[in-house]
């Protein structure tokens, strides 16, 4: 992820299931300095969040969910908050089965990230953007949501399901489809979970990079060197 960072300049990263706003600690941890736009739709993990975010100008949190509509849902609350998700658990018997024993649901309003995109990037130029979700097997309904904004999202990170723990989450090689029908390709795969027998992956961290955008960020710094060459070289730098 650094390396992807680093590479696209990015300056501004979606944080999509920010839970407690872990990820978005991680980042200013790895001093990257740009904007973060959270979104953590569960009232609870949202207060954890404004408490993380607090004194920092430059990231912004939004207490709803992104998917593929503009409308209403409920999520399912479970023991594990983390595994809070707008599906409802698949029935699988694993070290994880306890994590999600429902506790309730709460109504909580989703939002198309095309619909929203330009109110949460306002006063942002011409951000370069890394969209990264952690929405327990949603993250697929997020890019459907943001289609009309899809050229301007270099680099997304999706979580992939090695064991798919909630109904009607689409499987790894789906979800890699439908992502490469969307022009992204994959950079790596980072395994996140395990089952006890320390072999079997049940989710994977995948970072994927639009089409094109390799070429296009290296011709931009090449094109940035030789600007900066030009430069050293005017007379009126010279003054």
């Amino acid at each position: 992820m650094v390396d992807i960072l680093q590479r696209f300049d990015i300056d501004c990263v979606l944080d999509v299931g920010a839970h407690y706003g872990e990820f978005g600690q991680l980042l200013r941890d790895l001093r990257f300095q740009g904007h973060i736009l959270s979104f953590e739709p569960v009232s609870a993990s949202f207060t954890r969040l404004e408490a993380a975010s607090k004194g920092d100008p430059k990231w912004r949190i939004f207490p709803f969910a992104l998917g593929s509509s503009d409308t209403e849902s409920q999520i399912h609350l479970y023991r594990s908050s983390d595994f809070n998700s707008l599906l409802t658990p698949a029935g699988v018997h694993d070290r994880f089965e306890s994590c999600t024993e429902e506790l309730g649901v709460e109504t909580i309003a989703v939002r198309r990230l095309e619909s929203v995109y330009g109110m949460c990037t306002e006063g942002i130029s011409s951000p370069h953007v890394y969209l990264k979700m952690d929405t327990q097997g949603y993250d697929v309904e997020v890019i459907r949501g943001a289609a009309g904004v899809l050229t301007k999202i270099l680099a997304i990170q999706s979580e992939l399901p090695g064991i798919c723990h909630y109904s009607k989450q689409p499987q790894l090689c789906e979800a890699l489809s439908y992502y490469w029908g969307q022009g992204y390709r994959p950079t790596g795969f980072f395994p996140v979970n395990h089952e006890l027998d320390g072999l079997t992956v049940t989710e994977w961290d995948c970072v994927l990079i639009r089409e094109g955008a390799g070429s296009s960020a290296e011709a931009a710094k090449t094109l940035l060197k030789v600007s900066v060459a030009e430069t050293t070289r005017s007379p009126l730098s010279m003054h």
